[in-house]
This record gives structure tokens, sequence and C-alpha cells, in this order.
């Protein structure tokens, strides 16, 4: 994978090292901070690149594009496939107008919400907080035994790009155990 942003005079492609010609799919993320001054590749969930340098305004306007899953080497073949375009599939596009934090990649990259906070525990029920850089459902679990798990759903909850609060209703047993699982 490589991402570069354009930058007019400045050096500002950076690469990963991972084959990903190997007819399986894998999660990219590339992530740029102008305002922080860096940008990283994440291959797979793993931070694989990480570069640092000076403050870098990105501007989009009528002359400006984006390319993804393309190379433009005005004209010319990518060195790495021998061609201007990816030869696989790319699927599940995603910009955000934030750079995404290590927890928000593995995030999206596991389907896992990120928890932030437990408030009111006991048997009147209780909130749990977090954030997620997905959009889907979050399926809370029950059990009452972790030596023979017995996982059974108690609710169903839809949950935005953001942050999420899901309260579980009075007559929770604090002697269960609960779990969240993502759809």
């Amino acid at each position: 994978m490589r991402s570069n942003f354009g930058e007019t005079g400045v050096a500002s492609a950076i690469q990963s090292t991972t084959p990903v010609y190997d007819d399986n799919w894998h999660h990219m993320v590339a992530i740029f901070d102008g305002t922080a001054s860096f940008r990283k590749i994440y291959v797979d969930g793993v931070l694989e690149k990480h570069v640092t340098g000076v403050p870098y305004a990105v501007k989009f306007n009528n002359l400006s594009h984006l390319m993804v899953g393309a190379t433009q080497n005005n004209g010319a073949n990518d060195i790495i496939t021998g061609f201007p375009f990816f030869p696989g599939q790319v699927y599940d596009v995603r910009m955000y107008g934030y750079p995404l934090s290590a927890a928000e990649v593995d995030s999206v990259y596991s389907r896992r919400p990120i928890l932030t906070g437990i408030t009111g525990a006991g048997t009147a029920g209780f909130t749990i907080q977090g954030r997620t850089a997905y959009a889907g459902n979050l399926v809370t679990l029950k059990a009452t035994s972790l030596s023979t798990p017995d996982w059974m759903p108690i609710q169903t909850n839809a949950f935005p790009i953001g942050t999420f609060s899901i309260t579980i209703p009075l007559g929770a047993d604090p002697k269960a155990f609960y779990r969240l699982m993502s759809q």
C-alpha cells in the first residue's frame, strides 16, 4: 500500500512492506494528519509505518483528485504491480473527517467497540458507554457461568459511528457475566 497526499515540493509518500498480492483480503488504513504532522499506514490492524514531519496543508480544489486502487505515475505503470491499477478488488472504502486513533483502527478491523465506561452496576441495571468507528448492531449477551458458558442474547441495539450508550434493564443479575458482540 502506498499513501501520497500530494504536497507540492515535499516528499510525502509512505509505503507498506507487507505483501498484499496473496489472494487474501487485507484491511488497509492510511491516516494523514496535517495539523499534528504525521502519516500512518496500518495493514490488517497492525501499524506498519509512522512518519512525522512538518505540518502540511492538503487542499482539494478543482485540479485535485482522489485515486483508490490506482497510481498516478504520469501514465507509467506501477513499480510493484507493473500496471497503473490494483489487480484485485477494493471493498468498503471510508473517509473520516479526522485521523483515527489506533483503538479506532482496531475497532474497524476487528469490528469490536471501544468501551469507555460502565455506570450504575447492580440489580437496578447499568449503562455501558463506548464508541465505534463503524455502524451496525451491538448484541448484549449474558452468561451465568464461565466454566460452562451459556451465553444468551438479551438485547440488540443499532448504533451509529461515534459514541454509544446501552442500558441493561432492571433485574440485571450481579452474579452474571455480560459481553458485547457486534454484527
